[in-house]
């Protein structure tokens, strides 16, 4: 459900003839952001996300800067690769807390795209983001320290923990 309302969330920005790049920064990294707060993690009982709204301004400037950049581009452009460094740095220290523990995040991931045919298709370039975004968060990898058990439990963690909201 997390990843509908964060396609939901974007397509918003195909509702206006003519969108700035401005704008679509702004929302593809509230989108994203959003989700991500909408994701809990199992090992920790049900634990959020806590740290990453002070990286919303750098996500959004991060996709400002790629469009930028492609604003005057002739040639094919992988959109979705030069958006994923910005992506995978949304993470870096990362803070997952709940009620039995908590998660650092120590290691952003890796970032793979699904190579898609130049479009002007806004819902096929957003359905590959959503995807490149859903594998990105089951490579993420960080250390688990419970809160429940004395002394406490330190283990490693995998994002593929991270549930969507249902």
């Amino acid at each position: 459900m997390s990843w509908i309302t964060f396609h939901t969330e974007c397509m918003a920005i195909t509702q206006e003839e003519h969108v700035s790049r401005e704008k679509y920064a702004d929302v593809v990294s509230k989108a994203y952001h959003n989700c991500v707060l909408r994701h809990f993690e199992s090992l920790t009982a049900g634990g959020t996300v806590i740290n990453t709204a002070p990286k919303l301004p750098m996500l959004y400037n991060g996709l400002l800067a790629v469009g930028n950049q492609n604003i005057n581009q002739h040639s094919g452009v992988d959109w979705i690769q030069q958006v994923g460094v910005h992506i995978m740095q949304y993470w870096a220290g990362a803070l997952i807390t709940g009620p039995t523990g908590f998660v650092n995040v120590t290691t952003m991931g890796t970032w793979a795209t699904v190579p898609i045919v130049q479009n002007y298709d806004f819902k096929i370039i957003l359905h590959a983001l959503a995807t490149a975004c859903r594998i990105h968060m089951l490579t993420l990898i960080g250390i688990y320290t419970s809160t429940v058990i004395v002394p406490p439990v330190v283990a490693p963690w995998s994002g593929a923990l991270l549930i969507t909201t249902p």
